[in-house]
């Protein structure tokens, strides 16, 4: 085996490591920003992650999930609810596939899905009540 075969796998696993650390991190800016409501900053360091994730660890992680759960919760604040709701739909799909129905974390999905589509239903109230 040549050197340059042993290096060039151990400088592949680095730039691996470098990146998921790097989605991590931006992930954990990103929760930083949404605890102080500051929604645009929190979703892009969250896409970002979520770029870094995905190419790392899979596109059906349960970091992936989190990552989606907490855009979903972010763009809910916002008002963006299209948004919101494919990234909480992507984010119970891979909760319920892999971790169950049962679990803690597919339940806070499922319960960020209720908010969602309560919140819509309440605005769509007071327009409807705005017009008359």
């Amino acid at each position: 085996i040549s050197m340059k075969a042993i290096f060039g796998k151990q400088e592949k696993e680095f730039e691996k490591t470098s990146k998921e650390a790097s989605g991590y991190m931006l992930y954990a800016l990103g929760v930083d920003y949404a605890r102080n409501e500051q929604w645009d900053h929190a979703i892009r360091l969250y896409n970002n992650a979520l770029v870094l994730q995905r190419e790392t660890l899979g596109e059906n992680h349960i970091v992936v999930a989190r990552t989606l759960n907490d855009i979903g919760v972010a763009l809910t604040a916002m008002g963006e609810t299209y948004g919101a709701m494919t990234a909480l739909e992507e984010a119970l799909w891979i909760r319920q596939k892999e971790l169950g129905e049962g679990h803690e974390d597919t339940a806070e999905t499922t319960k960020n899905m209720w908010v969602l589509l309560h919140n819509t239903r309440v605005d769509q109230e007071i327009d409807g009540e705005e017009k008359r």
